[in-house]
């Protein structure tokens, strides 16, 4: 009867397991309304950090409070995200139109791969400063992208995994 017991390390391992799937599933049902996506991904990362710290009220008051918090802050920012974003793809879109014609198209479509990756890495950071931090839209995009060029290399490294875990979602 010792392996069952909840003071057993391998328990606390399953436990805290779980406590990951749960808040998992909380995030992709938060993650519904397009809307929340930044909100439910900065109380996931502000709960995963609770269970793996091993402290917290509960996974699901944790997440839940944390999203409460954040809701009002980070819908604005999700909706400016999005907008920025559908803008550069259409630029990039018509740069790489352009690039077959003439020099100038080919400077075009370099730059507006530049500000993707800008743009990438800086939505990427987004909800840990939303997270962590209390402020304005402004400050939330200065500290993300502080975040994304305080360390490149690692940015670079951890924007190409998760591109990898895209594909690979992809192709399966």
């Amino acid at each position: 009867m010792g392996a069952f017991q909840y003071d057993n390390p391998v328990m606390a391992i399953l436990a805290r397991i779980a406590n990951m799937m749960i808040v998992s599933f909380l995030w992709l049902l938060c993650c519904l309304p397009v809307v929340a996506i930044l909100p439910a991904t900065g109380a996931l990362f502000h709960t995963t950090a609770k269970v793996v710290r091993g402290d917290g009220n509960g996974v699901a008051r944790d997440f839940f409070t944390s999203l409460k918090g954040s809701l009002k802050r980070g819908i604005p920012l999700t909706l400016a995200c999005g907008a920025a974003g559908g803008l550069l793809a259409f630029a990039l879109w018509y740069g790489w139109q352009l690039q077959k014609s003439s020099m100038f198209g080919a400077v075009y479509f370099t730059i507006g791969c530049i500000l993707a990756f800008v743009w990438v890495s800086v939505v990427f950071y987004l909800p840990f400063a939303l997270a962590r931090f209390e402020g304005g839209p402004d400050m939330y995009l200065r500290m993300a992208l502080y975040f994304a060029n305080r360390t490149p290399l690692k940015t670079i490294l951890r924007l190409a995994l998760l591109a990898l875990a895209a594909l690979l979602v992809d192709f399966y």
